[in-house]
């Protein structure tokens, strides 16, 4: 049997993405209309940014769902488009050596959802790095 890690489906602008879930300290809100946040995000403390605005696109319209990781100099608020879920998958694949990549090491390789989406894996390292750098 090969051996699997667990990662949260997001999605950001137009991104299907995949975090390593141990790398997410906690889910604050899913999103969408099932969500539970306080109306200001900002009553936890820590403003909020957008994975989507992060990744130069614009999020999608409705209610962001909230993620709260350690980052290397405090605590980071991310708001993605949604939470899909949690699942367990096999280690990424690399991405071809050809695919340019505007952040180099941002993104880990490829997976393929349960629903057969193909996710992007982000490395939590260089996410929270640029997080911190204001990219």
């Amino acid at each position: 049997m090969s051996e699997t890690d667990r990662y949260l489906g997001v999605t950001a602008g137009p991104f299907a993405l995949a975090l390593p879930l141990l790398t997410v300290r906690q889910i604050l809100d899913v999103g969408g209309p099932s969500s539970m946040a306080p109306t200001d995000p900002r009553a936890l403390g820590v403003e909020p940014i957008s994975l989507a605005r992060l990744l130069d696109k614009p999020p999608r319209d409705g209610r962001p769902g909230l993620l709260l990781f350690d980052g290397h100099i405090g605590p980071v608020l991310l708001s993605v488009c949604g939470v899909s879920g949690v699942f367990d998958a096999p280690a990424p694949r690399p991405l071809p050596r050809t695919v340019a990549c505007r952040w180099p090491g941002l993104v880990r390789g490829l997976l393929s959802y349960p629903e057969g989406t193909l996710r992007l894996v982000l490395d939590p390292r260089v996410l929270m790095g640029l997080v911190e750098a204001g990219a």
